[in-house]
């Protein structure tokens, strides 16, 4: 049983580096083969030539051209060509560098898909913000979903896409919250998940923007008090004492210090209040 546990460790392993993007530099010239479904059959063949900004693509039955927008406009560093299949079809897609922002930190993408009818690379469109492109996109296999990341100011933007016939749509996003009153340099993100039509259908304050599991701490203080909103004449009589374990629900956009709580009553159950940390 254990050598059967260690194998299915070791195959999970091997699938998941399997599946991370291939990637080509587009500061020097290239020329490869790749498979477009699959490890045989049909082919592309990807070459950059030296001075060039233009990604040529030879197809089984035509030739195509992608421009790489980190050269023709003269961005610094280049990055480089991603090749995977980010929409989870079966077939090999594209990503071409086209702009790079924050010194290097964000890179934004064009996707192409490979569309077996036309057997042509067509761009994938990009629901949501950053001007059809996507921010340093990686993919998570295991869930099949498209992860998008981009540091805007202090902190980062997690927008994360499922897809329903090979089409994207914004599955979920993240933003990085301070913390008060609980550990030095603490954060926490608010991830809103959403159907296909686009409503919000439920909300999550945790330490990991792509972990589903409620952001928990102890208390510190040797009392806190509790407040029925995020307003200091709303205090109440009720307290809490160091050690005392909570759930984060909730960071007022207004004042930071303001920190929505849930915590275990012995005689109410779940309850959820606010605390302030001046």
């Amino acid at each position: 049983m254990y050598r059967l546990w260690i194998v299915g460790l070791t195959l999970l392993a091997a699938l998941a580096l399997a599946q991370k993007p291939l990637e080509f530099p587009v500061d020097q010239p290239f020329k490869t083969s790749l498979p477009l479904r699959g490890a045989a059959g049909e082919r592309v063949q990807l070459s950059l030539a030296q001075g060039s900004s233009q990604l040529d693509l030879v197809l089984p039955n035509r030739a195509q051209s992608l421009t790489i927008g980190t050269l023709s406009d003269g961005f610094e560093p280049k990055g480089m060509v991603l090749a995977a299949d980010f929409n989870f079809d079966g077939w090999l897609d594209l990503a071409v560098p086209m702009a790079v922002g924050y010194g290097g930190v964000n890179y934004f993408y064009e996707i192409y898909f490979y569309n077996p009818r036309t057997q042509h690379y067509e761009l994938l469109g990009v629901p949501g913000a950053y001007d059809g492109q996507f921010c340093n996109p990686e993919i998570s296999q295991l869930e099949k979903i498209l992860l998008t990341s981009c540091k805007s100011g202090p902190s980062y933007n997690y927008t994360d896409y499922r897809f329903i016939a090979g089409k994207p749509y914004v599955y979920r996003t993240s933003q990085m919250f301070p913390l008060a009153g609980f550990t030095q340099n603490d954060v926490v993100y608010a991830t809103h998940f959403y159907e296909q039509g686009g409503k919000l259908v439920w909300t999550l304050w945790n330490d990991n923007p792509r972990d589903h599991r409620p952001a928990r701490r102890t208390v510190t203080q040797a009392r806190v008090y509790l407040y029925d909103k995020p307003d200091p004449n709303s205090k109440t009589k009720t307290y809490l004492v160091k050690g005392d374990p909570v759930e984060v629900v909730g960071v007022s956009p207004a004042d930071y210090a303001w920190v929505r709580i849930a915590y275990k009553s012995r005689q109410k159950g779940r309850v959820v209040a606010w605390v302030y940390f001046p």
